[in-house]
């Protein structure tokens, strides 16, 4: 199996916050695995769109921390939407779940997952709208 780099860590580098001993390392992995260099264009273009190219401290804290919290949100969701067992322990406590995740659990988090209810057997329209409310309350 592939080690790939954390989605975390290549953000970091694109912001140039990674410590300058990693950085080899970091463009090795990057220049041979083509996983990790696709989620690096992504997150390129991401911040070319925002136009960010060397945000000052506080801003750039503000957009690592959203960051972070958006590649948590994500696995998350990927475990929500195919294990039946975690999906019922999110039902039981969605605030502990999301915690587990290190996920702050905002009021609007915690009410779009209480609104997702039963996932299995929805239509896929219906799953799409309610993970976008995820999402919006991030």
């Amino acid at each position: 199996m592939e080690s790939h780099l954390p989605e975390e860590e290549i953000i970091l580098t694109l912001l140039a916050g990674t410590p300058s001993a990693e950085q080899p390392r970091i463009d090795a992995h990057l220049a041979t695995c083509g996983r990790c260099t696709a989620v690096a264009a992504s997150y390129r273009s991401l911040l070319g769109a925002l136009g960010v190219p060397q945000p000052s401290e506080p801003v750039r804290n503000r957009l690592q921390d959203r960051l972070r919290q958006g590649v948590r949100l994500r696995r998350f969701l990927d475990r929500l939407l195919t294990d039946s067992a975690w999906q019922a322990e999110v039902r039981r406590d969605p605030r502990s779940a999301l915690e587990q995740y290190r996920i702050e659990p905002t009021p609007q988090l915690v009410a779009a997952l209480l609104e997702i209810g039963q996932v299995p057997g929805e239509e896929e329209g219906q799953i799409d709208e309610r993970v976008n409310k995820l999402w919006a309350g991030l």
